[in-house]
Order: C-alpha cells, then structure tokens, then sequence
C-alpha cells in the first residue's frame, strides 16, 4: 500500500513568493500555533487518494493520461491567504488560488469522475483550489491564534503571481516523524500521448 494524491505543483518563481508569504506570517504574534508546511511541500492537490494498493496504480495512471489528453493548458494564480474552516475557527492557513475560467475546478472533477470506477468516491466537500501553508497545532493557545488570525488578514499578496498549468502529478505521500516525504510517481502533460 502507498499514501497517494494528485497536484498541480507551483513554478519555482512562485515558490519563492510563497516563501516570503510564510516567512512574513511567522513574525506575526501567535504564529507558534502553527505547524509550518516545509517548501518541498507546497502543491495545489486536485485529489487526494489516500492509502492505495500498489497494483491498482497502473490504472491510475491510465485513468489519469486519459483526463490529461483530454485537457488545454490554462491559467490560474495566488490569491490571498485564508483559513478553513474560516478564520475564527481556523484549523489549516492556506493561499487562496484565484481560477477565473474555472479550469482547475474542471480538472478536479474530471480526475475525480474517472477515479470513480476504481473505487476512488468523489470528496463531498465542494473544490476549493487552495496551498497549505500551515496547520494548527493540536494543543493551540486559541486567544493566540486569534491575535494571529486577525493580523494575518490584514497580510496581502500584491503583484501578478499568476501561471499557466500544463501538467499535473501523481505524488506519494510517505508520513514520517519529522514531517510528510513527497515523491513524484509520474506526470501528466496536458493533451499529449504519454
């Protein structure tokens, strides 16, 4: 069995701007209530598979290059940071990723109608494209976490950080004490026969 998912990964240019994103909320009070996403971890995931049995990754793929034939290039960019559930109740901080032709939403539903006949039920909660840039540790002080919330907020993204998406990715997810370990299983480039 392997932890598996599905993401868009950001371009290294953009990576950087998240990074300085990051670093810019680490100074704000309370953000030791986070638990910080390392920079090899930044990806827009499209679907998450959870524990799969290795034999059925052939099947993936094959599932996967078909939705990829199948698809232009287009383009999104970062939005602004938010938090889920929502910032007074805040469990995960993440960048928003602005997709104004609704491409990105498409993918993730193709990706996931055609996980469907492996077994692969489509997530209930409806898409919202988005980075993880932190999660909220288990024990947070929550007067602090508010304070933290509340600066946060007011942190804004100025700039065209947009990119244009030509592929995406099947990526193992191994959990290990000093954090996850991402490994690229295989790509997929938009409309070409792989």
């Amino acid at each position: 069995m392997i932890r598996a998912f599905v993401a868009i990964e950001l371009p290294d240019s953009l990576i950087q701007v998240v990074l300085d994103l990051i670093e810019t909320l680490q100074d704000l009070p309370g953000s030791r209530q986070l638990r910080w996403v390392k920079p090899q971890a930044l990806h827009l995931t499209l679907v998450f598979l959870g524990d799969v049995d290795f034999e059925i990754v052939p099947d993936i793929s094959v599932a996967l290059r078909t939705c990829a034939l199948n698809q232009a290039s287009f383009e999104i960019a970062l939005a602004q940071p938010g938090a889920f559930p929502s910032w007074e109740r805040a469990r995960i901080l993440h960048l928003g990723v602005a997709d104004p032709s609704h491409q990105v939403s498409e993918l993730q539903r193709s990706i996931s109608k055609a996980l469907e006949p492996l077994g692969f039920k489509p997530e209930k909660r409806r898409f919202t494209p988005h980075i993880t840039l932190a999660r909220v540790r288990n024990k947070a002080d929550r007067d602090e976490l508010a304070t933290f919330a509340e600066r946060a907020q007011q942190g804004r993204l100025t700039g065209d950080f947009s990119w244009e998406v030509v592929d995406f990715h099947l990526v193992r997810s191994e959990l290990l004490p000093e954090g996850p370990k991402y490994s690229l299983l295989q790509s997929f480039k938009f409309g070409a026969s792989q």
